[in-house]
């Protein structure tokens, strides 16, 4: 693959090179002019593993002088330098003709990043093009591990095609969250997690392990006694609440239950022990309805029904009932959002949620099936080595770690 200098900021590639790869270039001078303490850098980025085997920069001189440094790092590491001046690398300076003068000694396999950079010594050094030599990569084997179980085994059609990584189903009170590189049974900080949907190039042939994040809303406080106050409205079944304001379409959001997300924080003003006004407490935006049947910005008294922990708002037109609801479905388009929903039975699994400021620490692992609390115990006296780290124990056994809480 050949890629030419066009000017201070761009250069046009030609010939044969992985169809992700991205070029970025740049020069403190003109187009690919290197005087003494100017520097022009070319990066190439998404290469998709490829095998590198030789690199080129075609440069000329002044007629008397024209000295510099290339470097050559890969993966972000410096694998090669070459210093002097045309005349030690070409024989001779010359202002006229291109001479290739080459960087790299070896061959370099799994290179996804490379970066050629000159910096000049001596006027003047001029790029004309990077010629870089390369072969495809071999087709690489990915293993998705799901908990202890092997959901599928993805092989590249071609060298650096990479894989598209599936989405998975949530398990109980664990919520996907997407693929990690090494395997762990609790964790409280997020590692490197690669998103479904995307691709992922492997440099050999891997193992991911879907990860998890732990989420049980129903641990969170619900009312029971009604009394004014910030809370979220959530549906305890669904595990969503409603989020946001009204918007232009007389519609409102609703996202995964959370209860240190202030933009699911409402204020209930109780009116009496049936009837409340309800604000967004972030923006102070009043929650009501229209005669359309609209959610608007406006104050409206809301009616309640309210018994135990179940806490439904809803109001009345021409005789029949309309509850807040979080999941009204769209038949047009087949969309859902939060409004208003016609009903004869206010039995519901709504209610109201107090938020929390303080959260607890996440739980993140690729073993939900071990549940939550009690983790995944080995047998310790078969274990080969255990290291005591906190309140967890660490267990190695037939080159396997397993974590004890």
């Amino acid at each position: 693959m050949t890629w030419t200098v066009k000017d201070k900021n761009t250069v046009t590639g030609d010939g044969a090179y992985p169809y992700s790869i991205e070029a970025n270039y740049s020069c403190t001078n003109t187009k690919g002019t290197v005087r003494a303490n100017d520097e022009a850098v070319l990066t190439l980025t998404n290469m998709g593993g490829i095998t590198v085997e030789q690199v080129e920069v075609y440069v000329r001189s002044n007629k008397t002088g024209g000295a510099g440094q290339f470097t050559v790092s890969i993966n972000g590491r410096n694998e090669a330098t070459k210093s002097g001046s045309l005349k030690d690398w070409a024989g001779a300076y010359d202002n006229t003709n291109y001479h290739a003068v080459k960087l790299l000694s070896k061959t370099y396999a799994n290179a996804n990043e490379l970066e050629i950079t000159l910096v000049g010594t001596a006027n003047s050094l001029y790029i004309e093009k990077y010629v870089i030599t390369w072969s495809p990569a071999q087709p690489h084997t990915v293993t998705l591990m799901n908990g202890i179980d092997t959901y599928a085994t993805v092989s590249e059609t071609d060298g650096g095609d990479g894989i598209l990584l599936p989405n998975m189903d949530d398990y109980e009170c664990w919520y996907f969250v997407g693929w990690s590189t090494w395997e762990f049974w609790a964790i409280h900080s997020m590692p490197t997690v690669y998103k479904a949907n995307t691709v992922y190039y492997p440099a050999s042939d891997e193992t991911l392990w879907a990860m998890y994040v732990y989420h049980n809303p129903t641990e969170q406080t619900l009312v029971t006694d009604l009394v004014s106050g910030d809370y979220l409205y959530v549906n305890t079944d669904a595990s969503i609440a409603l989020a946001g304001v009204p918007d232009e379409n007389g519609r409102m959001g609703y996202l995964t239950a959370d209860p240190t997300n202030e933009m699911q924080y409402y204020t209930v003003d109780m009116v009496t022990d049936t009837t409340a006004y309800i604000t967004h407490t972030s923006s102070q935006t009043p929650i009501g309805y229209s005669d359309g049947l609209k959610m608007v910005a406006k104050k409206s008294l809301w009616k309640i029904y309210h018994d135990e922990t179940q806490t439904l708002f809803y109001m009345e037109h021409n005789g029949k009932k309309y509850v807040l609801w979080l999941n009204v479905w769209d038949t047009g388009t087949g969309d859902t959002y939060a409004g208003l929903q016609v009903t004869n039975n206010l039995t519901s699994p709504m209610a109201l949620m107090i938020p929390n400021s303080s959260p607890e620490e996440p739980t993140f692992t690729c073993h939900p099936e071990s549940g939550y609390g009690i983790q995944f115990v080995p047998d310790e006296k078969r274990a080969d080595y255990i290291l005591q780290i906190g309140n967890y124990r660490l267990m190695i056994k037939d080159g396997k770690k397993m974590m004890q809480l």
